[in-house]
């Protein structure tokens, strides 16, 4: 079972490559993994998580991209009409 986990920005893994330098967690409790928070990309961003199990030698790496969002909503102005009476 997975033990460790660590990621490094693009498509091929260059971070530590020990197991005790990654992130523990319990695959049972831990799950979905959470990754903090990454900054918006411009564009696109790949990141390529590595997960140990216990060992520097048995790991399994994927890679994900993640794509520009537009956060800002603009303001929305509703049309207000006031009647006096």
């Amino acid at each position: 079972d997975a033990t460790h986990y660590n990621f490094s920005a693009g498509t091929t893994y260059t971070g530590p490559t020990t197991y005790t330098s990654g992130t523990a967690f319990d695959p049972i409790t831990d799950l979905p993994l959470q990754f903090g928070t990454f900054a918006n990309p411009t564009g696109t961003q790949a990141y390529t998580i590595r997960v140990f199990d216990n060992s520097d030698d048995c790991y399994k790496d994927e890679t994900v991209v993640l794509s520009e969002m537009d956060c800002c909503l603009k303001p929305v102005c509703l049309p207000i009409s006031f009647t006096k009476k």
